[in-house]
């Protein structure tokens, strides 16, 4: 863990988590009012049409990989190794809230799109086949959690400026998974951010865990 993790107190920690949770989330809630209740989608629209000029089938073909980066099957993959990395170093605790942390996002991803029931984009044909609801994007908020997460444990074990490299790393991922939902025609750009949005409140829960969960206690003045 970073040296400025242990002399953060665990106040802190809390005040910071719930405050960047509930931004979040209130930035969440204008996007779903202003978009999909009031039905503002003209820059979705307009994207979604201007993206679909550049379309290739070799592009496509490069995008449809891309995009597994963010499916849950893959995210299990990674998510089932910070665990048991967790696991091994003994960190029980921290590896049952990280877990309990991930499924509470994918039950708030179906919870959200049951809620909203926003349909998928009829503005260009879809390139890869995607059934259900539209919003939040599911494959952006995979991505944002897990590749956040990874990025988290990896930048603890590194020092000086390494340390913010996997957050960089992780950040054009995510990127590259939103981007590559709009390209194939199955999500607006306003899915996309909602998922960032949510998943990033999750996210910002998860890290504190990290930070909170087994900490070295403090040798109390003699």
């Amino acid at each position: 863990m970073p040296d400025l993790a242990s002399n953060v107190s665990a106040r802190t920690w809390l005040t910071v988590a719930l405050g960047g949770m509930l931004a979040f989330f209130a930035l969440f809630g204008v996007l779903a009012e202003q978009v999909v209740l009031d039905g503002r989608n003209w820059l979705d629209r307009t994207i979604s049409m201007e993206l679909r000029q550049y379309a290739t089938s070799d592009r496509t073909e490069a995008v449809r990989a891309l995009t597994e980066l963010g499916a849950s099957w893959f995210a299990a993959l990674v998510c089932g190794g910070i665990l048991l990395w967790l696991c091994w170093q003994r960190r029980f605790s921290t590896a049952i809230a990280i877990g309990g942390i991930f499924l509470f996002a994918k039950l708030l991803e179906t919870g959200l799109k049951l809620t909203f029931e926003r349909a998928r984009p009829s503005v260009v044909p879809h390139l890869q086949d995607a059934g259900g609801y539209s919003f939040p994007s599911g494959h952006t908020m995979t991505a944002v959690i897990t590749y956040g997460l990874l990025a988290a444990v990896l930048a603890s074990l590194l020092r000086g400026r390494a340390r913010y490299v996997p957050p960089a790393i992780a950040t054009l991922i995510v990127g590259a998974v939103g981007f590559s939902r709009i390209y194939l025609g199955v999500h607006y750009l306003t899915d996309v951010l909602a998922g960032t949005l949510v998943a990033g409140a999750c996210l910002i829960l998860a890290i504190a865990a990290l930070h909170l969960l087994d900490r070295p206690e403090t040798p109390s003045a003699t």
